[in-house]
C-alpha cells in the first residue's frame, strides 16, 4: 500500500489531505478497492462521487471541495491526468520484470504480437487480429 505524501513531489499542486492506494485506475474502476484516480472533468464528479473503491484522488483545485468530506486522499493539481500519469509511470518504472501472464479463457488471433515480459491480461479476454501488446 502506498500513500499519496510518497509521491506528491510527482505532481503540479499541493497535497490536501493524505490517503492509501494500492491500484491505480479511471474513475468507473468499480471492483478494485484503495484505487487512486483523477477528475479532469466535471462530468466525472458524481461517478466519483459514488465509487467507493476510491480512496486518493487527483483533481483540479476548484473540484476539491467536493470531496473535503469524503475521507480520501487528495492532490490539488493544475493538471490532474498528466500528474496521475507521471505517477503511473514512476511507479511502473519500480516495479521489477515478470514473465508475461495471461488469464484463463483468453483467445488469441494468430496474428497478434505479445511481449513476452510484463504484460498482464484478465482472463475471458479476445485479442483480435494484428494486435500488437507491448509492456
Amino acid at each position: 500500500m502506498k500513500e499519496l505524501k510518497e509521491i506528491k513531489n510527482l505532481c503540479s499542486g499541493n497535497m490536501i489531505s493524505n490517503g492509501n492506494f494500492e491500484y491505480l485506475g479511471h474513475a468507473n474502476l468499480g471492483h478494485k478497492k484503495n484505487l487512486l484516480t483523477f477528475c479532469d472533468d466535471i462530468k466525472y464528479l458524481p461517478v466519483i462521487l459514488k465509487n467507493k473503491c476510491v480512496s486518493s484522488l487527483i483533481t483540479f483545485p476548484e473540484h476539491i471541495d467536493s470531496f473535503i468530506d469524503k475521507n480520501i486522499g487528495l492532490i490539488s493539481s493544475k493538471s490532474p491526468r498528466l500528474d496521475f500519469f507521471k505517477v503511473h509511470n514512476n511507479l511502473e518504472i519500480k516495479n521489477k520484470n515478470f514473465s508475461t501472464k495471461i488469464g484463463k479463457n483468453t483467445s488469441f488471433s494468430n496474428t497478434c504480437i505479445i511481449s513476452k515480459n510484463n504484460v498482464s491480461i484478465g482472463k475471458n479476454c479476445i485479442i483480435e487480429d494484428n494486435v500488437i501488446i507491448h509492456s
